[in-house]
């Protein structure tokens, strides 16, 4: 008789406050924090706005990034969306920069989900 296997139920809380979801490959604790901001296009670059969100984190390495943008005419963009080239990247004084089409950033809400581990 083959036993039956129990079902885990994984509970995602996707929160403003930093919280422990699991462990890194070199040991260290995996953290998950949610980001909330309004874009702001800080500079531009190519046809592209910057806009940056200071974390105050003493980021190690980045597991995984995921989010989107907000429009104001209810449309959405994620990460990586070619038409509105949305893209994420952080800092080496570990602040989240966003970039995104410079004719799409102003005022915009952005909310990114950040995994990584601490120096």
């Amino acid at each position: 008789m083959i036993p039956k296997c129990k079902q885990v139920e994984k509970k995602l809380e996707y929160l403003a406050e930093e919280q422990v979801v699991g462990k890194w490959i070199d040991g260290k604790p995996i953290y998950r924090k949610t980001f909330k901001f309004q874009l702001n296009g800080t500079y531009t670059e190519n046809n592209k706005k910057y806009t940056w969100c200071t974390t105050n984190i003493q980021i190690d390495a980045i597991v995984k990034v995921s989010g989107y943008i907000s429009l104001t005419n209810g449309s959405k963009y994620f990460i990586g969306n070619n038409a509105s080239d949305f893209s994420v990247s952080i800092d080496a004084s570990s602040n989240i920069v966003i970039g995104l089409r410079s004719d799409l950033q102003s005022g915009q809400w952005c909310y990114i989900v950040l995994e990584y581990t601490k120096q």
